[in-house]
């Protein structure tokens, strides 16, 4: 295993201290994660067992199972569990419908005495559940049905597979029986006069519908075949603004951040986060499967479509920070080799070792690299004058209104290759280099942002490769790398040797975190701060002790 230098001299150090090891491999046994200071219980979404694990960190060195929720109990058409979060000892499980198009819920429970206050329906598919305060909860519901026009959105484990193939839960489908898409959306729920009275007003895009040309021309995806915006957008994540009276809705194929006006149950405006220019130095990828390491720049653009975001508060103003992973949709997704290019269009004179557009679309070169086929063709002749990847194999910060002011570009590549050069950009399930260079390599996927000490820090997870990165984030725009971590075991291959073989769910580590949450100090077990993550494939739930530097 590889980990990041214990005596890092740049504010804090980050070192495993306990682990929680559920048996399940491969099955979603843990995901994400919310701590309750009060009982110093975590809540871990256990997709299979369909609940919510409950762990004792009293010791963080020693957690132990205590407990476990089932929230689709009595309700015969519940689906997986996907989110978890706590307010005030409050605890809401979001819970999708076993058919993608009908209504999910929300659950809520007394998180000491584990007992069940109330819930009510939101939206289709709903993937992340958040609370403003005490009086609201909100719930990104993604709209995501299970088969039709679009294949994986993001298989965790392999490719994207065809039209109808649903390659794991985040996919999108085709119309249901009523002739519509789902739509996406944000659930407002009304906790005012307690869980038991709950309220839900469910919030889509609907006042956006007509306006698909001007979306676009800004620079907002809107793919799906003949779907308006309202049936397109996909809220995969949800950041509350510091004051409770905005959100911040990650619409990840859509490559936008939503905000939404909470009190008044309005979207405020939709801002398209750019495309990452992978020519410039500094945004260097590695885009073959061909058996070497080859990290450098290319003519190619990188579409950001984060997957978790946060906010948070330094210097008076308040900032967005996102996991930028990609989302891919099968109907639009091909191999550069596949596509038809204007030789005229790509100025190949400082690309070295290619001189021709038959040089740039070989194997060892961007032939095998997945990117878009709904972006690129400028003119509309079917020839392809820009290429678009996804994903922005990356960590971004943002202001509230969109505006990018730091990016991590190549730094998490280059720091695999660094720690671990016979495996790179590596799938979680199998040890086999370069798997992932051709998608979205190292694959950043969680992210929390705490403080220790003045300072503030961001902890993303790297979900292919079984990593996780911290940076200072104390100056946003001048953001600085402090460690990397990794607990996964690469002596064991893990389909061969767990899957197939005879050894238990967690010998290889860590594998595939899901969810990151820091802990701070004031709350923890100890006087130390912690950063949990849930780790998907192993059924591993980690706990990381935040020291700082020379203490």
């Amino acid at each position: 295993m590889s980990r990041g230098d214990p005596h890092s001299p740049a504010g804090i150090a980050v070192e495993q201290v306990g682990r929680y090891e559920s048996g399940q491999f491969d099955e979603d046994a843990a995901e994400i994660v919310a701590h309750d200071p009060a009982i110093d219980d975590l809540f871990v979404v256990n997709a299979e067992a369909g609940g919510v694990d409950v762990l004792d960190v009293d010791d963080p060195t020693e957690p132990r199972k205590v407990g476990a929720l089932v929230p689709g109990k009595g309700w015969e058409d519940a689906g997986e569990v996907t989110n978890v979060a706590l307010s005030a000892g409050v605890l809401a499980v979001a819970v999708g419908a076993v058919d993608p198009h009908e209504d999910g819920r929300v659950l809520f429970y007394d998180a000491a005495e584990r007992a069940h206050l109330g819930g009510v329906a939101v939206g289709p598919t709903p993937d992340m559940v958040a609370f403003t305060d005490d009086e609201y909860a909100l719930v990104a519901c993604a709209g995501e049905p299970g088969d039709g026009y679009a294949g994986d959105r993001g298989d965790r484990n392999g490719d994207p597979g065809e039209a109808g193939d649903d390659g794991g839960r985040n996919v999108d489908g085709d119309r249901d029986d009523r002739g519509e898409f789902p739509r996406g959306a944000v659930a407002i729920v009304d906790l005012s006069d307690g869980a038991a009275a709950a309220t839900s007003e469910v919030v889509d895009f609907a006042a956006f519908d007509g306006r698909e040309d001007e979306l676009r021309e800004r620079g907002v995806r809107i793919t799906a075949p003949g779907a308006t915006f309202s049936e397109d957008a996909e809220p995969e994540y949800l950041a509350v603004g510091r004051d409770g009276e905005r959100a911040y809705a990650v619409l990840q194929p859509n490559n936008a951040v939503a905000v939404l006006d909470v009190a008044a149950a309005e979207w405020i405006a939709v801002h398209p986060l750019g495309y990452k220019d992978y020519s410039s130095t500094g945004n260097e990828l590695d885009a073959s499967d061909v058996d070497r390491i080859t990290i450098r720049n290319w003519p190619l653009h990188g579409m950001y479509q984060p997957d978790a975001i946060v906010s948070y508060e330094t210097g008076g103003e308040e900032y967005l920070v996102t996991a930028n992973e990609g989302a891919m949709r099968a109907f639009e997704t091909t191999t550069v080799a596949d596509l038809d290019l204007d030789p005229a269009a790509f100025d190949l004179e400082d690309v070295a070792g290619v001189d021709s557009i038959a040089d740039l679309q070989r194997p060892e070169h961007l032939g095998n690299l997945k990117v878009t086929t709904e972006r690129g063709d400028v003119d509309g002749d079917g020839q392809h004058e820009e290429l678009y990847a996804f994903g922005g194999r990356s960590f971004s910060i943002w202001t509230t209104e969109g505006e990018r002011v730091f990016d991590s570009g190549g730094d998490f590549e280059y720091l695999v290759a660094m720690h671990h050069p016979e495996y790179f950009n590596v799938d979680g399930l199998y040890n086999e280099p370069f798997v992932r260079s051709t998608e979205k390599g190292p694959e950043p996927e969680g992210v929390d942002v705490g403080q220790v000490g003045e300072r503030h820090y961001a902890f993303v997870g790297l979900e292919r490769v079984s990593g996780l990165v911290v940076y200072d984030v104390t100056d946003p725009r001048d953001a600085t790398f402090v460690q990397y971590v990794s607990e996964r075991d690469f002596d064991v291959d893990p389909v061969p040797e767990i899957a197939e073989g005879p050894g238990d769910a967690s010998d290889a580590g860590d594998l595939g975190p899901e969810g990151v949450t820091f802990v701070p100090a004031a709350e923890s077990p100890g006087e130390t701060a912690l950063v949990v993550v849930g780790n998907e494939l192993s059924g591993t739930t980690t706990l990381f002790a935040v020291h700082p530097a020379g203490g």
